[in-house]
């Protein structure tokens, strides 16, 4: 017979506190601005045991102690951390010109000492056309609107401890001594040690339209983006004499662009009801960097 049990146990809290102003002006402009800070942290432990050899399988997994052969038991946890301060600036001015700003810093304890924070903020404008004075004589036009933004991001969605230099057991020996001999265990490298690691980040450049007709019958969405990723993290062959096969790095760039088209249609409303759409998007991904300048590194 043989048992094997164990028992996991996550536990991950979030804690986010953030502050709102808003202002109404007379010239019928708008401000609302928006501060925050934010943690979260997320822990995870597990235990194994395992045992061979029952006399009989009566009493199953529930007496692994009934084990003739029982095994080493095997347990493991990990932990990370995530702080973040964040702002956010609406403004708009007589509901024809909206501006968008925001920033946030944020740090992962998944990264090594001096990488650990990464910055990330983002722009953004809109148009709304129809609000002009030459837009009131056209009624066929609902709502028309342009829009550009542009924003980076970061990627910090890798398991813990990749930057650290991490032991673990590795098979046994025997000391002899005056007092007999003594089995021990032994300790080796986990993992290739990348103390240079640090955040994945995406550039993205959108511009886009909304155009909505007839009373809202026929609405039409345009998009246009450039997305560029940086410091890819992905875990990569290193030479098998450094002692190790991979290791995670910060290695790779993409390029993705491409257009999002959307058209929607109302063609009948009352009992029978009857909407179309079409969408059509098209991509063009293309890798632009997948090397280092050393083979080994240091």
């Amino acid at each position: 017979g043989e048992v094997a049990i164990g028992t996991v146990q996550g536990m991950t809290w979030l804690n986010e506190n953030t502050l709102t102003y808003t202002k109404q002006f007379k010239n019928d402009n708008r401000l609302a601005a928006l501060g925050g800070f934010t943690v979260q942290q997320f822990q995870n432990e597990s235990l194994f045991a395992y045992a061979f050899d029952f006399p009989d399988d009566r009493t199953g997994y529930h007496s692994i102690g009934a084990g003739l052969n029982p095994q080493k038991p095997f347990n493991g946890e990990s932990k990370w951390s995530l702080v973040s301060f964040l702002g956010r600036v609406n403004y708009t001015i007589k509901d024809k010109y909206l501006f968008t700003v925001t920033g946030r810093s944020a740090g992962s304890s998944k990264f090594s000492d001096g990488n650990k924070y990464g910055f990330f903020p983002s722009g953004a404008f809109a148009w709304r056309v129809s609000k002009e004075n030459f837009m009131k004589d056209i009624h066929e036009i609902t709502d028309l609107k342009f829009r550009a933004s542009y924003g980076v991001i970061g990627n910090q969605a890798i398991p813990p401890y990749q930057s650290l230099a991490l032991v673990g057991p590795y098979g046994e020996g025997v000391f002899n001594s005056e007092l007999g001999s003594e089995v021990y265990t032994g300790q080796e490298p986990l993992s290739y040690v990348n103390k240079n690691l640090k955040w994945e980040s995406t550039r993205q450049l959108d511009i886009g339209i909304d155009l909505a007709m007839f009373n809202n019958r026929l609405i039409f969405t345009g998009d246009y983006y450039v997305k560029k990723t940086f410091d890819l993290l992905l875990s990569t062959p290193i030479p098998t004499t450094s002692g190790f096969t991979s290791t995670l790095l910060n290695i790779g760039n993409i390029v993705n662009k491409g257009f999002d088209l959307d058209l929607r249609s109302v063609n009948t409303t009352g009992k029978l009801k009857w909407n179309t759409s079409l969408n059509v998007s098209i991509n063009k991904n293309e890798l632009t960097n997948l090397n280092t300048s050393t083979d080994i590194l240091l």
